[in-house]
């Protein structure tokens, strides 16, 4: 193998997932959350597992943390990698589609969803996050 080719970082760990509001976190409370990823070169993936019993009394954009901030390599697109949700309860109103994208040169993910099949996606915020939320969720994205 040529220097150029050499696999030299590689990384597997956990850290603790937060979901905020707007960039808070005043009064959520957990019942389980984890977090575990795979590092190899500049690509993440990560796997959370997320569960509330209050979504506190912040406000504003729901986020999720990520252990590493993600890199900008998509010039055209916000959207820098990609989402399987496994599993989602506890997601209030109406909703035709839920999705997960990481968010570039930020370390968390948003979560979208259209509330209908014509319907323009949005972003979930405190409203659609009720109680008893609870969430599994694979992502990959490059890191900076």
């Amino acid at each position: 193998t040529g220097a150029a080719n050499k696999l030299d970082d590689y990384e597997s760990g956990t850290w603790t997932p937060e979901l905020a509001f707007g960039g808070a976190t005043t009064g959520i409370t957990y019942t389980s959350r984890e977090g575990a990823y795979t590092k190899v070169g500049r690509l993440v993936t990560a796997i959370v597992r997320l569960s509330i019993t209050s979504s506190g009394s912040a406000s504003g954009e729901a986020t999720i943390s990520l252990p590493f901030a993600v890199a900008n390599v998509l010039s055209t697109s916000s959207v820098q990698g990609s989402a399987a949700l496994g599993f989602l309860g506890g997601f209030a109103g109406t909703y035709f589609d839920v999705s997960v994208t990481p968010w570039e040169e930020t370390s968390f993910f948003k979560i979208y969803y259209r509330s209908s099949s014509s319907a323009e996606t949005t972003i979930a915020t405190q409203s659609q996050i009720d109680n008893d939320f609870d969430t599994r969720i694979t992502l990959q994205f490059m890191t900076t």
